[in-house]
């Protein structure tokens, strides 16, 4: 199914991903499927957006420690995606399809990933709360979270010639498009 992937059923939405993922690979021999994490952007309800809106709230912000992931904005996702359209388009008998890992460049835990938004924004926002490090177990959710999902990206690079930039920069992108009300780029 996957030059890269060791599929990992530890959560409800990891068997969720394995069966939409076989589902395409099964449906035709010409797909290039894209896994990522921790998406984020200036649209719509993520990650980066609660912690901007809390920090302008609370005095202190409590943030889980002990789950790490790959930080990956969204226009960095649609940037690949188009790429990877454009050369299965102009190859198709010789694109590289598959099942592929596409994240931002690096990893961090929610909490730095976190304390990195509220530093980027805290001369915007005008403050700087404190993001206090926490367990996953003192942080109680309806979902069961993975407590490692970062990806390796390095079949994607080889071989769709996609490369992830590192999330710290896309972050500080995406931070500014959002408190400015600018389009990314």
């Amino acid at each position: 199914m996957s030059k890269e992937t060791r599929w990992r059923r530890s959560t409800p939405m990891a068997a969720a991903s394995l069966r939409a993922s076989a589902g395409v690979c099964a449906g035709t021999p010409r797909h290039v499927v894209l896994r990522t994490s921790w998406v984020y952007s200036p649209h719509g309800k993520n990650f980066v957006k609660t912690i901007l809106r809390l920090a302008g709230e609370r005095d202190r912000l409590t943030v889980v420690a002990d789950q790490r992931g790959c930080p990956t904005a969204a226009h960095d996702i649609a940037r690949a995606c188009l790429d990877i359209a454009m050369r299965c388009a102009s190859e198709p008998e010789r694109a590289p399809y598959g099942v592929y890992h596409f994240a931002g460049a690096g990893d961090a835990t929610w909490f730095e990933f976190a304390s990195t938004i509220v530093e980027l924004a805290a001369d915007r926002l005008g403050r700087k709360p404190p993001v206090v490090p926490i367990r996953t177990v003192d942080f109680p959710t309806p979902a069961v979270r993975a407590t490692d999902t970062r990806l390796d990206c390095t079949a994607a690079a080889r071989e769709l010639g996609v490369r992830p930039r590192p999330w710290r920069e896309a972050l500080a992108e995406t931070i500014d498009c959002f408190l400015t009300n600018k389009d990314t780029p």
